[in-house]
């Protein structure tokens, strides 16, 4: 190579080092040239992101949240069905082989007393008296 263009090359690769040191200094000292505006584009996805993120963790607590109360009123209904269920096997059990056609007295006190149980697991059913 002649002097020359090794002399050429060689002012290339320091202004190429000027530059270098200039855009690193400034950024360090917090100046930044975005003539195409990357990033605000950048900062504007970074926020949909993040509100995005945060309505779908709301989504998802509302459905745990429903998913919860929904457990709550099944082991409700499942534990009145098992109690009206449990009391009426104890009336056809105390009444088994009795005979249907003359209500005693005895008789129609159970029936009343088991419809009175019965309707304290639902009282919202019709036929109910409200409860005292």
């Amino acid at each position: 190579m002649s002097p020359a263009a090794l002399r050429w090359m060689g002012r290339g690769l320091a202004l190429l080092a000027v530059v270098v040191v200039t855009i690193a200094l400034g950024r360090g000292l917090g100046l930044r040239w975005d003539p195409l505006g990357w990033e605000a584009r950048r900062e504007a996805a970074r926020e949909q992101a993040i509100a995005h993120a945060q309505s779908d963790a709301q989504a998802r607590g509302l459905e745990v949240q429903g998913e919860r109360r929904q457990a709550e009123r099944r082991l409700d209904v499942q534990t009145r069905v098992r109690a009206a269920a449990d009391a009426v096997g104890r009336f056809q059990a105390e009444t088994k082989g009795q005979d249907d056609a003359p209500l005693d007295i005895n008789r129609r006190e159970r029936l009343r007393d088991l419809d009175r149980e019965l309707c304290g697991f639902a009282p919202e059913l019709e036929g109910c008296a409200p409860a005292p």
